[in-house]
């Protein structure tokens, strides 16, 4: 995704992780029921780590669509970044919902 200067992108988080499982014939009777499936875990309360990875230079096709209204849009071809930057942020759940990450300079 490339966002333009001064551009923001929002993410919303569910607060649960996805737990992978197997469903066996036992629990999921019938043709094609028994398989892998994903459940939602909800988050416990407590203090997470947000962390954000970017870079700030695409060499190379850094071709995307006309950005969004937000002033984002997603790269398609042979993008190749370089200059990475990553920036961490504490999320205290449930207490704070909302976290800001600055990018860039």
């Amino acid at each position: 995704m490339r966002l333009e200067p001064g551009a923001s992108f929002s993410v919303l988080w569910a607060a649960a992780d996805v737990e992978f499982m197997e469903m066996t014939a036992e629990c999921a009777p019938g043709e094609g029921c028994a398989g892998e499936c994903a459940a939602a875990r909800e988050r416990p309360a407590g203090s997470y780590d947000i962390t954000v990875s970017a870079s700030q230079q695409c060499l190379g096709t850094c071709d995307c669509d006309p950005p969004n209204p937000g002033g984002h849009c997603l790269l398609f071809g042979g993008a190749v970044l370089s200059e990475e930057l990553t920036t961490t942020k504490p999320l205290s759940f449930p207490d704070t919902l909302e976290v800001e990450i600055p990018l860039g300079g």
